[in-house]
């Protein structure tokens, strides 16, 4: 049995990023093998704070809250989170520290600081904060995502930070190894000078996402979705996720088949709104349903009132945690060619791979699959079958127990 400390600064219930979910289902899967597991992460409310024990983990929450300004120098190193950490490091003595994300509260020095206790600590990089202020989106057809100096600067604004990247780099230094999310993820680190790299794609525990008839059939009722044709889309509401592109093929398909429906189950960050008021110009409002955001079992029904699921990302977005969700419900994906998603998605057996950014894949690609319920179903098990075996949470963990031992004194 091993002491092992995961590092994130999202945590269910307070969060839901993908990031934190990955690292719950983690810990889950390790207390499950008999290892002593603890989660130290950020909370944004004071009262929040403190430790507690969550289902054999024990759950440290540490507050922190500033501006976004300063997340170029407070995410790299803030003084007062790493103190709070190292009391806690200490009193844990831990033979494993395990990294997810930690690049705006507990900052990417706390990777040099949990060296001092071990060796033996990994990162798991979910996004390209590594090397970038934000999201990073193909240019011209180019997908190695290498960004120059006048890249940040511009992304940046006026929160660049000159010295970020460098001591960035002096702090991943640390790390035993870096496990990215994707091979896509991982071309784009070693694009920006960022090695000592291996690719673990997440997985998914199948089992958890069964759902009884009867809930299934009262969130078809509520939403209005009984013998509807349902496209899902799942997760931020952001330009970036694809939104506008998604409803202006939305359009299309509601055009040529008056029975779809396009139901959103998406955290509102200010830009549903201007979504809706879209969607409203273009009098497609009785078709497109916005649930807000859902959990749990409410969130698993969901998925399967679906026909087809969409992930429709416009950026490197580097492993949709929807992608093994749908699948998990035995539903297809039509998904991003940009990014993890072509990893998890097998293009004509899982689902479609598209690319969103030209006008009109989407929509006719939604036709297509929704023209053709046998082909839905045979996609839908194709997928199930796959995140049951080659992208199960199992799979996963042995992989990170297997570099845990190589490094672990």
């Amino acid at each position: 049995m091993s002491k092992i400390v995961l590092l994130t600064d999202d945590y269910p219930p307070l969060s839901f990023g993908g990031a934190g979910i990955v690292a719950k289902n983690l810990a889950t899967e390790l207390v499950a093998r008999g290892h002593q597991v603890s989660v130290i992460t950020t909370v944004r409310q004071a009262d929040w704070a403190g430790e507690s024990l969550e289902a054999g983990i024990t759950v440290y929450k540490i507050y922190s809250s500033y501006p976004e300004f300063w997340r170029a120098y407070l995410g790299v190193h803030h003084p007062v989170v790493l103190v709070e950490l190292k009391k806690i490091l200490t009193k844990i003595r831990p033979d494993i520290v395990h990294a997810h994300n930690l690049h705006y509260h507990l900052s990417w020095a706390a990777l040099s600081l949990a060296r001092t206790f071990t060796s033996a600590v990994f990162l798991t990089a979910h996004d390209t904060q590594s090397f970038a202020y934000g999201k990073v989106f193909p240019r011209d057809g180019r997908t190695d995502y290498r960004l120059n100096f006048f890249d940040l600067w511009r992304s940046a604004g006026k929160r660049f930070n000159p010295l970020r990247n460098w001591f960035i780099h002096r702090h991943l230094n640390q790390v035993a190894k870096i496990f990215c999310v994707s091979y896509s993820l991982e071309q784009a680190l070693k694009a920006n000078g960022i090695g000592n790299t291996a690719t673990i794609h997440n997985g998914i525990n199948s089992a958890d996402w069964v759902a009884p008839t009867a809930l299934i059939e009262a969130t078809k009722h509520k939403y209005n979705l009984s013998d509807k044709k349902v496209v899902l889309f799942a997760g931020r509401l952001s330009g970036a996720k694809g939104g506008q592109r998604l409803v202006e093929a939305f359009e299309q398909v509601a055009e040529k088949e008056p029975s779809a429906r396009l139901l959103v189950l998406g955290q509102d960050q200010g830009y549903a709104e201007t979504l809706k008021n879209y969607i409203a110009s273009r009098d497609l409002s009785a078709k497109i349903i916005f649930s807000g955001w859902l959990s749990g079992p409410d969130l698993i029904a969901a998925y399967w009132t679906a026909d087809v699921v969409v992930v429709p990302s416009l950026y490197l977005d580097p492993f949709p945690t929807v992608n093994l969700e749908a699948m998990a419900c035995h539903k297809p994906v039509l998904g991003t060619c940009w990014g993890g998603t072509p990893e998890a998605v097998v293009d004509g057996q899982t689902g479609l791979i598209v690319d969103p950014t030209v006008v009109g894949n989407l929509g006719s690609k939604f036709l297509a699959l929704l023209a053709d319920p046998a082909r839905l179903r045979q996609m839908g098990e194709a997928g199930y079958n796959r995140v049951s075996t080659e992208l199960s949470l199992a799979r996963q963990t042995d992989a990170v127990l297997d570099w845990y031992q190589k490094f672990q004194v």
